[in-house]
């Protein structure tokens, strides 16, 4: 992306900043995309190189905290995805993580779980998925809170998979 001038790089590039301040930090994101690499790299599809920039500031210190520069290819066109909609496509992945692997690994202790051989890997995040999907159905509840609910009284996490109608 560094490249001279007289490539026209610069004149060929979109690019688009976006800015988030909230949790005692302050976020800029930065993409820039073209499609004058696409002659210059043998890539089959190619629609667009990107190049992708993240700093987050800690409002309290006023320091960088993180910089993060990455670079991508999509097969996308410039017609097809702009970079204001590669930034939001690039944003959206993190979506996935937050939903769902956040909520396996740290809330549940996924990548904490010692069980590797036969089948008990693939049974265990099978009853992590069944648990997921029963705290989803009850509203009010976040995993942690019923989590913690269940761990503290066994009844109520009968209750909660449907195995324990009633309490006498």
């Amino acid at each position: 992306f560094a490249l001279p001038a007289s490539r026209g790089f610069d004149a060929e590039r979109e690019q688009t900043t976006q800015r988030e301040t909230g949790h005692g930090r302050r976020e800029e994101r930065w993409l820039a995309c073209t499609e004058a690499l696409n002659d210059w790299l043998d890539w089959p599809g190619l629609g667009q190189a990107l190049v992708r920039e993240n700093r987050v500031v800690d409002l309290r210190r006023g320091a960088a905290r993180e910089v993060r520069r990455t670079y991508a290819l999509t097969s996308l066109s410039a017609e097809q995805a702009g970079a204001g909609m590669l930034l939001a496509l690039c944003r959206a992945r993190w979506g996935i993580e937050n939903r769902v692997h956040w909520r396996r690994d740290v809330t549940l202790g996924e990548d904490r779980c010692a069980v590797a051989k036969g089948d008990a890997p693939q049974v265990l995040a099978a009853l992590r998925n069944a648990w997921l999907a029963i705290v989803a159905g009850h509203e009010g509840l976040t995993l942690p809170e019923a989590t913690a609910q269940c761990q503290a009284d066994p009844i109520r996490a009968l209750q909660l998979v449907g195995a324990l109608l009633t309490t006498a």
